[in-house]
């Protein structure tokens, strides 16, 4: 009950930072965007070195780390340069290997991820870019 109620505060006052952006101080906007990235992070070292003498064991760490980096690595070469970009061929198992990747990563499809980002690339910056940093960093990172 009680980490629901902190990730209903986080979420709520994300909202009102996303909301409320145009109208705030830039410091108060960097320092809300600061306190939402630090926090869920500073909750999850606490959560892990507390349980790690109960519960966590060295493999789950391991577990963390190599699926970080596979979403990561299948959201960059699957979804941004191997389907949107086309920068490099591969063989269709090891092009389902990266999508199904990236997919763990990122909820939507690889079709409607690779359209938002070539949208991204042909009004980059400009009115109809889907996540331009024009309209605010928060904007520009989560639209």
């Amino acid at each position: 009950m009680t980490a629901a109620v902190a990730v209903g505060a986080v979420l709520a006052g994300l909202a009102g930072v996303k909301a409320l952006e145009a109208r705030l101080p830039r410091i108060v906007v960097r320092a809300g965007i600061l306190l939402f990235v630090l926090g869920p992070l500073a909750g999850l070292a606490y959560a892990m070195w507390t349980l790690w003498r109960e519960s966590f064991e060295p493999v789950d760490l391991a577990l963390l780390v190599v699926l970080s980096v596979v979403t990561g690595l299948g959201t960059s070469l699957g979804y941004h340069r191997l389907l949107t970009h086309r920068s490099f061929r591969t063989t269709p198992w090891l092009k389902a290997a990266f999508l199904a990747a990236g997919a763990m990563a990122v909820p939507s499809r690889p079709v409607d991820w690779a359209a938002r980002h070539l949208e991204h690339h042909a009004h980059s910056d400009r009115e109809g870019d889907p996540h331009s940093p024009a309209d605010g960093f928060l904007h520009a990172h989560i639209g």
